[in-house]
Formats: structure tokens, sequence, C-alpha cells
């Protein structure tokens, strides 16, 4: 446990952004409740140490409105959600192939979707 606060408390000395503070403290309440894991609380820390904070309205607007397929996307928004895909949160809907399987986001024709990390870090927020 103290080696956990530690850490907890090092990642909040390097966190500049408010919102970025309130988010390790709910990801934090999360594992002690045992909401999520270990492992997941340290994967979600490391993507709220990456993201721009301002990309973090845009990840809202992707969970809460979808992109259609046929919706125009300025670059300056594309560009936050290419940030956003960089970061594993965000995937175009598309037919990929994974080791021999294809992944798609059936049901939907949204553009772009949250991917399972998305929807926790979303959901968690």
């Amino acid at each position: 446990m103290e080696k956990e606060l530690g850490r907890v408390i090092l990642l909040l000395d390097r966190t500049l952004e408010e919102k970025q503070a309130q988010n390790l403290g709910i990801f934090y309440s999360s594992y002690v409740k045992g909401a999520i894991s270990w492992e997941k609380f340290v994967e979600l820390t490391e993507v709220n140490e990456r993201i721009f904070v301002a990309d973090i309205d845009e990840l809202k607007s992707i969970g809460n409105c979808s992109i259609s397929q046929s919706e125009e996307i300025s670059d300056a928004r594309m560009y936050q959600i290419q940030r956003l895909e960089s970061l594993g949160l965000v995937t175009e809907n598309t037919y990929r192939l994974h080791s021999g399987n294809i992944l798609e986001y059936s049901g939907t024709d949204d553009r772009f979707v949250l991917t399972p990390l998305g929807k926790t870090f979303y959901n968690l927020m």
C-alpha cells in the first residue's frame, strides 16, 4: 500500500494540470474500491500523464455523440482524434486483421469509437 501511495504522490507532484490531477484521484479511488486492477490503474495513469488536456473534451465528445461516417471533420479536430488514437483511447471503425481475426465495432456506423481502454478512461472521468 505504501509503494502504491508513493507512486500516486509522485504522479501528483509531476501533474501540472488540475483536470489530470482530478482524473488521477478518480482512478486511484476506483482502484482502492476494487473497480479496477492495479495494472489498469497504472495503464490509465500513464495515458492520463500523456494526454493533452484539450483532447479530453474531444474524447468526451466522441463518447457522448458519435461522429458519423459522412461527417466532415476539420484538420484541427482530426489532429486531436489522431492524438487520442496514438494513446489507444479511440480507433477508426474499420475492418482490420489482428492475429488472423477481423476486428470491427459492429452495430454502429460511427466513424470513430472508443476502444475498451478509452471507454474505461471516459467512464471513470
